[in-house]
This record gives structure tokens, sequence and C-alpha cells, in this order.
């Protein structure tokens, strides 16, 4: 039988600079750019879906111990300048387990984004939804 979740992502990408000016290339505004800094939503989007089943993985074992289970975890990480996760927290969880937190900020942890372009580092704030199907 198979067992589908379904995890809704949307997120925010800007670059840290000493300097968050409307020009800047890091900025929000700018993420899209080809030409820009930083990394696109869409480049930030994709290594997170490409690692779907470690944060499905990581909802699986929640449900072994509350099934029914539902929520959006809220995860703010930062990107170094080798596309390395350097930093991450959770910073708003409507699931209050502290081993599915700790499972889902292990699987960031363990991320590998493209180096961003033009910047140092990316400050990420991304929400998941996790619903069982």
């Amino acid at each position: 039988m198979a067992i589908c979740y379904l995890i809704a992502i949307t997120l925010l990408v800007s670059c840290i600079k000493s300097s968050h000016r409307r020009t800047d290339p890091c900025s929000p505004e700018r993420t899209e750019s080809t030409d820009g800094g930083g990394l696109t939503m869409g480049e930030v989007a994709g290594v997170i879906s490409k690692n779907n089943s470690a944060f499905v993985h990581c909802y699986e074992e929640l449900l072994e111990h509350q099934p029914g289970v539902r929520g959006k975890v809220k995860v703010k990480f930062v990107i170094d300048a080798s596309g390395l996760v350097s930093d991450s927290q959770i910073i708003k969880s409507d699931i209050d387990d502290d081993n599915f937190k700790n499972c889902i900020r292990s699987r960031i942890n363990r991320l590998k984004f493209p180096r961003p372009r033009g910047c140092s580092k990316v400050d990420v704030s991304y929400p998941f939804t996790f619903n069982p199907v």
C-alpha cells in the first residue's frame, strides 16, 4: 500500500549583505534575475524538492507516534558561499515534537545548494506544510 503525503512549500530568499539597498543585486526583488546575485527561488526550491524524501521520512516517523498530526513548520537557514547550510533554526512550528523538529533541521543542514552568485551568504525562510493524504 502506497502512502502519500502533501508537503506544500513556499519560500523567501535574500542575500545577507552589509547594506540592503534597493539596488543591491542580492535583494529579494532581484533573486529571480539571471544576472543578479544570490540564488533564485527556483534554485532553492529545486534542491529542497529533490530532497523531499528526507522531509517525508521525518514526517513518517512522527506519524508512527502521533497518527493524523498535521501542521506547518517554518525553517530559517543560511546558505554560505560554498552552497552549504551554515546555520538553521525552526522559527515557527504548529507541530510540537522536538524529535520531528530536530529531524527537519538535520535534513536542512545536509543540503547542498549551488554557490550563490555575487553574495557571500543567502538567508532563506522556508515554510513546509505537512498533511497526511
